[in-house]
């Protein structure tokens, strides 16, 4: 019994510590900008190195109007939940090598966005 207690232990130390580690090429505080004919503006976005969760801001320069944004990135870098924005504009794309690029749209808009990893996450280094 003792030994199963410990084996469950460590599986969920190596599993915790691999989905950390997976992730830490992705993770930390990215700033870039959106555009598309109808807006454009400015984002600031954190990857979290534990569970790939992406939250941060969407600034429109042409409405002056804050939007959160959100959703979730897998450890191959990809945006697997589209990036909701409080504006109901849905985000796509891909984070690889301190850099991420997509598509957004939001009803007859679209445009794309970009990225650029400003600092990686603590403990990730």
């Amino acid at each position: 019994m003792q030994k199963l207690i410990l084996f469950v232990i460590w599986a969920v130390l190596a599993t915790s510590v691999h989905a950390a580690t997976s992730l830490c090429s992705i993770a930390g505080h990215y700033v870039g900008k959106y555009d598309g004919p109808a807006d454009r503006g400015t984002i600031s976005a954190d990857v979290s190195a534990t569970d790939g969760v992406v939250t941060g801001e969407a600034r429109s320069a042409l409405h002056d109007q804050a939007f959160k944004i959100g959703g979730v990135v897998n450890d191959s870098g990809v945006l697997t939940a589209n990036g909701a924005v409080g504006s109901g504009a849905a985000f796509s794309g891909r984070f690889l090598g301190g850099y991420a690029s997509g598509q957004w749209v939001n009803g007859d808009g679209d445009g794309t966005w970009g990225l650029i990893r400003k600092e990686q996450q603590e403990g990730c280094e």
